[in-house]
């Protein structure tokens, strides 16, 4: 039944009781029977109690605003039964002697006597619920029933029951039956006096407020609570059985309530601090998380150290190839840390970490690990220290110090390793978060130099009288620096180069274009692959690392007469497919960068031959025979050999698909770490 049908039906109900008495006033005749009127008002309050007990109450604020409610309804009850029972004086047998000023007062006292008592049904209900155990709900409801049990025995009664609360006495008819009802009443409110589990969510001050102020609240209520049955009786013999034994719930409930709180008190102290220990590990962890600067949170941390423990300096050690350095402090200075005497924090620091655990020492004169340092300082002081782990592995060590000794209580040295685990979680991400973004920037690196070497290459083949040219460049994970270019410098001629940069990445990416750049020019300034060489050999001395090299070959190709002449600079040789099979032309050379110039020209050999119609030339870079199987084998010259004797009449372009296939079937999609680059120039007429 919803809340708003509820609170209608029982204002309904009230207002007809109301009417019918206000009719007998006026009139003298009964509307109601007596028995039917008691009825009425046990219908109100059985209403109003479904609603408390069959739905589970709803703490629409926090734990002390519920007892603050309590306590207000119960000095409210007294407030009502001092200002309204002393205004007239009602015997039962009287009733139609009753003024209808008196009238009014006594149903406004009725009326208000319900609302109170639900009120306080519904704050003591909240609080039973509170962490409640299995059978709660259970002996509540069994409260309410064992209540209306007695409510209708005494509505048939005519020496209703007489309970003095603060007394202790309590008055029964003859019958053994009222007996059995109210002590299974009396039992209930006993069981539900244990469900005081929020007791616990109160802080000591808290607890202190309550014991004082609820037991203020408590005794006091204790000198009008038996009044007012007594004065309600009149009225209501059911509205006096109901107050009577709402009153009893309060009086267990309110004093085992006030008895926890008394046995609580001690520990409340240990327990206060252990939450604000707790909230603070939180708060510092979010904190610590959050960050993932590894400078920044090694700064975060000395400082948040000292502030868990309260220390008045510490420092953090991360070990980097099995060597501890100091990578943080706070209220120290590092030189104060490498200027102790030897053999300084080993021992503690070897204790921690082979041990895996926090060691706390209150008096470092006093312990054989620390025992030399104090020549360091004139008071020793104390000094914890605690692992940094992560999956197992000790990288770290977090310390904390304090001038005084015995500064540090043996249960902070579970806080501080706690924190020292959320230390190495989030030194970890932070790394993690550090490589991700190198490993973002190398991404972004590749890419970039993906795209300028993909830019450099040729993006058509040229025309040639007689022969044509067909080139591929299958670029690495790790980017390389092969590159190839095709330079026609006249009618009768064009300049093929196929070449190499060493090193991977960007920078081999940029060097190809500077490469690329000076041989543009250096093409219409030299006729012979030789001269060119030279040239670029000067410039990469001058402009490059003195350790990049390039490895390079240069062919002059004149098509009217099927000559080409070339060299080669460290380069891998050429092969030539002719009618005495498969050749490989390697003429003496340096890499480019190498050697100083007469050097270079020294060791440089220049090779010219003729080709006949369906003759083939194949330039190649080291990425192509170096391809890996999975069985970690090399796919190797001879293979590549093999691979030309079947190319015999295929075009350039299928010449380049056959041989690029034949690499892909041997390696079986595994990863290759090498450009691999291959140009064809295939004689036609």
């Amino acid at each position: 039944m919803k809340k708003k049908t509820t609170f209608f039906i029982s204002v309904l109900i009230l207002g007809v009781v109301a009417l019918s008495d206000f009719h007998r006033i006026r009139t003298g005749i009964i509307a109601f029977p007596p028995l039917l009127r008691e009825v009425l008002l046990t219908a109100v309050l059985l209403l109003q109690v479904i609603r408390v007990s069959w739905r589970r109450p709803v703490v629409r604020s926090d734990l002390i605003a519920q007892l603050q409610g309590l306590g207000i309804s119960m000095l409210l009850l007294w407030v009502l039964n001092y200002v309204l029972s002393g205004q007239i004086e009602f015997e039962p047998d009287s009733f139609g002697t009753l003024t209808l000023n008196d009238l009014i007062i006594w149903t406004a006292f009725g009326m208000l006597l319900i609302l109170f008592l639900i009120r306080i049904l519904q704050h003591l209900s909240a609080l039973i619920f509170i962490q409640q155990g299995r059978h709660t709900e259970r002996n509540l409801r069994l409260f309410f029933i064992s209540v209306f049990l007695a409510m209708g025995y005494n509505l048939f009664k005519s020496d209703p029951w007489e309970i003095d609360v603060f007394e202790g006495t309590f008055h029964f008819g003859r019958s053994p039956w009222e007996n059995g009802m109210f002590g299974v009443v009396f039992l209930f409110s006993f069981i539900l006096g244990f469900r005081n589990k929020w007791i616990h969510y109160l802080k000591k001050h808290q607890k202190w407020r309550v014991l004082f102020f609820g037991g203020l609240v408590f005794v006091f209520s204790q000198t009008y609570v038996h009044l007012i049955p007594e004065t309600i009786q009149p009225y209501s013999n059911l509205l006096r059985v109901f107050s009577s034994c709402v009153f009893l719930l309060w009086t267990a409930y309110g004093g085992m309530a006030l008895a926890g709180i008394l046995f609580h008190l001690p520990a409340a102290g240990l327990i206060d601090r252990r939450a604000r220990e707790i909230g603070t590990l939180q708060g510092l962890s979010t904190t610590i998380s959050s960050i993932f600067r590894t400078d920044e949170l090694i700064e975060k941390t000395v400082s948040m150290a000292c502030q868990i423990v309260g220390a008045d300096s510490a420092w953090i050690e991360l070990r980097e190839d099995d060597v501890y350095r100091i990578a943080g402090t706070r209220g120290i200075r590092t030189h104060e840390l490498t200027g102790m005497p030897p053999p300084g924090l080993s021992p503690l620091r070897e204790s921690v970490t082979d041990q895996q655990e926090t060691v706390l020492i209150n008096h470092l004169g006093r312990d054989k690990r620390t025992a030399h340092l104090r020549k360091w300082r004139s008071r020793a002081g104390s000094l914890l220290a605690a692992p940094l782990i992560f999956k197992e592995k000790v990288f770290g060590v977090l310390y904390a110090f304090c001038d005084r000794n015995f500064c540090f209580v043996e249960d902070g040295k579970g806080m501080f390793r706690a924190f020292a685990n959320q230390v190495a979680i989030a030194l970890e991400n932070a790394n993690l978060v550090a490589f991700s973004i190198e490993q973002e920037r190398y991404r972004e690196e590749l890419r970039l130099a993906h795209e300028a070497q993909m830019r450099l290459l040729p993006r058509s083949m040229p025309h040639i009288p007689g022969a044509e040219l067909e080139g591929l460049c299958v670029t690495a994970n790790d980017i390389g620096g092969d590159f190839y270019d095709f330079i026609p410098v006249g009618p009768e001629r064009i300049d093929l180069l196929v070449g190499d940069v060493s090193g991977k990445g960007a920078s081999a990416a940029f060097y190809m274009a500077e490469i690329k750049g000076v041989v543009q020019t250096l093409a219409h300034l030299f006729s012979t692959p030789g001269e060119i060489l030279k040239e670029i050999n000067t410039f990469v001395r001058r402009h490059f690392e003195p350790d990049m090299f390039v490895t390079m070959i240069y062919a002059v190709y004149c098509p009217g007469k099927r000559r080409l002449r070339f060299a080669r600079a460290g380069h891998t040789p050429v092969i030539h497919l002719g009618e005495r099979g498969v050749e490989s032309l390697e003429p003496r050379g340096l890499g480019l960068g190498l050697a100083e110039g007469d050097a270079f020209s020294r060791g440089l050999e220049e090779v010219e031959i003729g080709l006949r119609v369906r003759e083939k030339l194949v330039f190649f870079t080291d990425g192509l025979i170096e391809v890996r199987n999975p069985e970690g084998e090399e796919f190797g010259e001879n293979r590549l050999y093999a691979a030309m004797n079947e190319v015999n009449g295929f075009t350039a372009a299928e010449t380049v698909a056959s041989l690029h296939g034949c690499v892909d079937r041997f390696r079986r999609h595994h990863p290759v770490h090498d450009d691999m680059t291959l140009v064809i120039l295939n004689v036609t007429a």
